[in-house]
């Protein structure tokens, strides 16, 4: 249970608490966690990781207004990121379900080549996965991917790719984590 481990790391002496799966931040998840945590009377405070990815996207890039997404089939079904970036005022350019499942989110869980499966281990098949993943955003004239999935930060290093900017949130929510860690100190 997260709201658990998040209370032990509180009762450890943390105060500030960032998760690092996006899809740990999707409502049916998130909203069971914060209930819990003040169940627990927590004081903990969250960072909210996609939260901070659309900020970062807002006042970083505000000519970026076609933002896509990579990420595992729970997050892409719970809409966290579409919400999110529709509510932020981006449009959301993600792919139908069919080429979800079986592109994307298969280069994270394949079980011959996905990344949780051999992070890694880079094959032939798991490039060419990428690269229809990231042709499919290119074609749609996007101007920024968002890296939904935790693991995709190890195939994709980069800043720019084909003059998409890669977006990733556990590299934002670690400067989010350190920026309120200096304001708790304060």
């Amino acid at each position: 249970n997260i709201a658990k481990i998040v209370k032990k790391l509180e009762e450890a002496g943390a105060n500030l608490i960032g998760l690092a799966c996006n899809t740990s931040y999707s409502p049916r998840i998130y909203n069971v966690i914060e209930e819990e945590l003040n169940r627990l009377n927590s004081q903990v405070t969250l960072i909210h990781m996609p939260r901070e990815t659309c900020k970062h996207i807002e006042e970083n890039y505000p000519n970026y207004r076609r933002i896509g997404l990579m990420s595992t089939n729970g997050t892409y079904k719970s809409g966290l990121y579409k919400n999110l970036l529709e509510q932020f005022g981006f449009e959301v350019i993600i792919p139908d379900f069919d080429f979800q499942d079986n592109i994307i989110h298969r280069m994270i869980y394949d079980k011959e080549i996905g990344l949780k499966a051999a992070p890694n281990k880079k094959s032939l098949e798991l490039e060419a996965l990428l690269h229809r993943a990231l042709s499919f955003f290119e074609q749609n004239k996007t101007d920024a991917i968002i890296l939904g999935c935790t693991e995709l930060s190890l195939l994709l290093k980069d800043k720019f790719v084909n003059n998409m900017l890669i977006v990733d949130p556990t590299e934002i929510l670690a400067v989010a984590l350190i920026r309120e860690a200096n304001v708790l100190t304060v």
